[in-house]
């Protein structure tokens, strides 16, 4: 194996460990990366069955080959069981307080994270992705947004929403004051773990 293509492999192996930190900043162009990570694994794949039959079939058990082989296999393994990394990076960050999923048309989703620290997370998927963070606080069933950083395709954010229990079920009722108020789409919460 040349070392251009050894260097393209480890490339392709930083790219796939990383990926959970850059992937909610493409927007639309995510899914065109995300085909064209699944095309690269696939030609890793043939790489190594191509390998592995001309080493086999030519009797050629020489230490480069043969480390060619492990590293080819190594890298597959790897990216198929762990296909956004090795690394959980959400290990790294505090824990949930509320979380709120909710889904409309085209299967488009939004979770909201309201972390410990009083940060939050909004990722949004909908013919491509897009992350909002920000911070919070909580004054009794309100909860109000600021310093929110927009992700892709934003260009507002809601100021405050409201938690509304109905029976056992709590919802996140989310409000934008404009020149003209909005109530966006009600999201259920999933998780809630404050007193």
């Amino acid at each position: 194996m040349k070392n251009s293509y050894l260097s393209l492999i480890l490339i392709y192996l930083a790219i796939i460990n990383t990926s959970d930190l850059w992937r909610w900043d493409l927007g639309f162009f995510g899914m065109l990366v995300t085909l064209l990570l699944i095309i690269l694994y696939f030609v890793i794949l043939l790489s190594f069955f191509a390998l592995l039959n001309k080493t086999i079939r030519n009797q050629k058990y020489t230490y480069k080959n043969l480390f060619s082989i492990c590293f080819l296999a190594v890298v597959l393994i790897v990216c198929f069981l762990f296909p956004g990394g090795v690394i959980n990076y959400k290990k790294f960050e505090s824990k949930n307080v509320i979380v709120a999923f909710g889904e409309g048309a085209a299967n488009c989703s939004t979770i909201i994270l309201l972390k410990e620290d009083n940060r939050f997370i909004e990722r949004n998927i909908c013919f491509g992705s897009s992350q909002i963070k920000g911070n919070f606080e909580i004054i009794n069933d309100t909860i109000y947004f600021k310093n929110v950083d927009l992700g892709n395709n934003e260009d507002t954010y809601s100021n405050f929403a409201v938690i509304s229990k109905v029976g056992k079920k709590r919802k996140l009722i989310r409000y934008t004051i404009t020149e003209k108020d909005t109530l966006i789409r009600p999201i259920n919460i999933t998780e809630y773990h404050l007193n």
